[in-house]
């Protein structure tokens, strides 16, 4: 079936015709960079027969008595407020959709980007979203120390604006990070914001405050930045059935439009879907040779449908529907800056 009479025709298409290709397979591509497992020794235990029990108390008897020493688990740690940590928050719904690609593809992609950075101290971030939570994104921040001493009493702060508040627990100024970073190491902290309104990219500036520790003494450092908060932040790849979507597509529901074309593209389509869910958070739909359906949905519940299709000379056109047209504005504007790098 044609991908244009589809997109355009909704539900009479989709009854009118068979299905020219089957659904691409989707994988669900962690957007969090996650550290390899560490490996615990393990033993394995076999329980002795009764031919082999006296030979073992016999052999037993001949060695000393051993003493065993037993692992105490960590105790809960105590937070402080305003921020989360990685191990206690649990998030759900922000894990994009993609093709199924090969694992060196999806390697390359990370979707930390850099929050600022001077000579002793490296920040970058990420943002998760809740889909039970309407009006909150958790900005994690990766602490990492450039120099060869330690770094100690952290205060991530950043300035409120009408729209969107940091949640300081209490606090005056910042938030204080519940860490010091060893000499060369890194950590992670989770920080918390409210906001009313996702349909507009948001920027906005903050300070990170610090205690750096040398052969000299110690020395107060700060290091200011601005946060970007794009609307591909607050969407959600959503799974939808190829009927479900020519049913939305067909019933007015997203009643603006607006499109992109490019002239030329890197890679192959199925590279170019890859980077578009995984960056903007899109499911797919369906995908046949030369053209895919994608659909997101936003924590306030803001719909974005997108056809991407590849065009003879090389580039790509991308038609969004929305009900919302700020955020299909933007999100269209966030994939024209992804496959342009």
């Amino acid at each position: 079936m044609d991908d244009i009479e589809f997109w355009l025709s909704g539900v009479d298409a989709a009854q009118k015709h068979t299905p020219a290709s089957t659904p691409a397979p989707a994988v669900e591509v962690n957007n969090r960079p996650i550290a390899p497992p560490t490996s615990l020794p393990v033993t394995l235990v076999s329980r002795p027969s009764d031919d082999d029990e006296d030979t073992n108390k016999k052999s037993k008897k001949k060695k000393g008595k051993k003493t065993k020493t037993k692992r105490k688990d960590k105790g809960d740690y105590e937070e402080a407020p305003g921020i989360t940590t990685p191990s206690h928050e649990i998030l759900n719904g922000n894990a994009p959709q993609t093709p199924m690609v090969s694992l060196e593809q999806v390697a390359v992609l990370s979707s930390y980007k850099l929050l600022g950075e001077n000579s002793s101290i490296k920040l970058a971030y990420e943002t998760r979203v809740d889909v039970t939570q309407k009006h909150q994104i958790i900005v994690s921040v990766m602490f990492t120390n450039n120099t060869s001493y330690p770094i100690k009493e952290l205060d991530f702060n950043v300035l409120d604006s009408l729209n969107t508040k940091l949640i300081r627990g209490g606090q005056c100024d910042g938030v204080k990070v519940p860490f010091q970073l060893p000499p060369n190491s890194s950590n992670e902290g989770q920080f918390a914001f409210t906001l009313q309104s996702i349909n507009h990219p948001q920027k906005l500036r903050g300070t990170l405050v610090y205690i750096l520790t040398n052969d000299d003494g110690s020395t107060h450092e700060k290091l200011d930045f601005k946060l970007g908060l794009p609307c591909s932040s607050f969407m959600v790849a959503t799974p939808y059935d190829r009927d479900s979507f020519a049913e939305l597509l067909a019933g007015g529901e997203l009643e603006y439009k607006n499109s992109i074309k490019l002239s030329a593209v890197p890679g192959d389509l199925k590279q170019t879907l890859t980077s578009i869910c995984f960056f903007t958070h899109c499911s797919i739909v369906e995908a046949v040779e030369a053209s895919a359906s994608l659909y997101s949905r936003s924590i306030q519940d803001h719909s974005v449908a997108l056809l991407v299709k590849t065009l003879p000379n090389g580039g790509l056109s991308i038609d969004g529907k929305s009900n919302d047209p700020n955020i299909l504005s933007s999100i269209l504007d966030e994939i024209s800056i992804i496959l342009s790098q």
